[in-house]
């Protein structure tokens, strides 16, 4: 039994280096993205977000980065087809804060791409707004298994208590990484 938990946790563990290793790769692909003397200089963000070129609406949405009047402009771009436009996204979504919870709900229940509900999920685990709590309940029924963990990721971000009996029954989840993050989660409610 106790052999089985060490593989389960090593599993885990390479998971996030695994992890940690493609959101470095991320950022430095999105450094070379635009630099200053490169062509893609943007004008009109607002009209860049709609561009051909994920570098150019990657530029845009930098741009509008915490922009509170950018939140219906930004939203969509959770769904971009460039994952690093979608990552740039749920950031400057996260720097807007609170105002961008409720779209953030919609687009984690109702994303049809399952890494477009991941952003969402924990760019609502980042913001730590409470209210988020029955939208990441609802989430953790995701058929994506990389939803679910990022929703009990959030989850034990807020640390909300109302949160352990759902993260109990993530325990039972039939994807390891989910109950090894719900672990993780409990206990990091449980030392608030």
């Amino acid at each position: 039994m106790q052999i089985l938990e060490i593989g389960m946790m090593v599993l885990f563990v390479a998971g996030v280096v695994i992890g940690l290793y493609q959101r470095w790769q991320r950022d430095q692909r999105r450094k070379a993205a635009v630099q200053p003397s490169d062509p893609v200089a943007v004008t009109d963000p607002y009209q860049e977000l709609s561009s051909t070129r994920w570098q150019e609406r990657l530029a845009a949405v930098q741009l509008l980065d915490g922009q509170a009047d950018a939140l219906d402009a930004l939203l969509p771009l959770l769904s971009d087809a460039d994952s690093d436009v979608r990552e740039a996204a749920g950031e400057a979504l996260v720097h807007i804060g609170a105002a961008a919870r409720p779209g953030l709900e919609t687009a984690l229940l109702e994303a049809r791409n399952p890494d477009s509900r991941t952003v969402a999920a924990r760019a609502l685990g980042q913001i730590g707004d409470r209210k988020a709590l029955p939208a990441l309940v609802q989430a953790l029924n995701d058929v994506s298994s990389w939803v679910r963990v990022a929703v009990v990721e959030s989850l034990g971000q807020i640390q909300d208590r109302q949160a352990r009996e759902p993260l109990q029954a993530a325990l039972d989840d039939e994807n390891a990484d989910v109950r090894e993050a719900a672990r993780q989660a409990l206990d990091r409610i449980a030392r608030k």
